[in-house]
C-alpha cells in the first residue's frame, strides 16, 4: 500500500489504454489472423531450457565484517538493511544483511521494559527506525512485527531486545 497525494493506493490494476476493438472470435481463418499480423505456429517445449539451474542465494547476517548466522528465506526483510551480494562457488550468491536491531542507537534517556531478564526497546520498522515510548498506545496505533536480539549485550552484560512495530 502506498500513498499518493493523500489518496490510498492499493491493489490496484494498472490497464492498457483501448488501441483496438478486440475480438472474441477464436475461430478466425488464417487470412484473416494474417491480416492482423498474428502468426499461429507450433511452438516445441524445451525441457531442457526448464532443468537449468536456478542461481542459489545464500543470506547471511553482519556484525561488523563477521558473518554471526544464516538468514532463512521465510524472514522478514524488512528487519535488515541489505549491505552487499558477492559470487560465491557453483554459481552461489551470498547476500549480506545488517539486523536493524544492531543499528538502533540505544541513549540513557530511553526507557524499556524488561522481559526474561532482557531489556526490550520499542521502535517503528522503518529505514530509520524510530523510538517509541513505553507510554504509546501500541494496541490502538501499532501492529507487532518481530522482536529481534543485538548483537551484543548492553555495557552491565544485560541482553537487549528491539521490539519493531508498524503504524496501523
Amino acid at each position: 500500500m502506498g500513498q499518493v497525494l493523500n489518496v490510498a493506493v492499493t491493489d490496484n490494476l494498472i490497464v492498457r489504454p483501448y488501441a483496438e476493438e478486440i475480438s472474441a472470435n477464436f475461430d478466425l481463418d488464417s487470412e484473416t489472423l494474417k491480416k492482423r499480423g498474428i502468426t499461429l505456429r507450433d511452438n516445441k517445449r524445451d525441457d531442457e531450457a526448464m532443468d537449468t539451474v536456478q542461481t542459489t542465494i545464500i543470506n547471511h547476517v553482519l556484525v561488523g565484517d563477521q558473518v554471526v548466522r544464516t538468514v532463512p528465506e521465510t524472514e522478514n526483510y524488512s528487519l535488515y538493511w541489505y549491505q552487499r551480494d558477492e559470487r560465491g562457488a557453483h554459481g552461489t550468491i551470498n547476500r549480506y544483511w545488517v539486523s536493524k536491531a544492531d543499528g538502533v542507537a540505544i541513549t540513557p534517556d530511553m526507557e524499556y521494559s524488561v522481559e526474561g531478564g532482557k531489556r526490550v526497546y520499542n521502535v517503528t520498522l522503518a529505514d530509520l527506525p524510530q523510538y517509541l515510548s513505553t507510554s504509546t498506545d501500541f494496541s490502538g496505533s501499532y501492529d507487532y512485527v518481530a522482536d529481534l536480539e543485538r548483537s551484543q549485550p548492553a555495557d552491565d552484560g544485560t541482553m537487549i531486545v528491539i521490539r519493531f512495530w508498524s503504524a496501523k
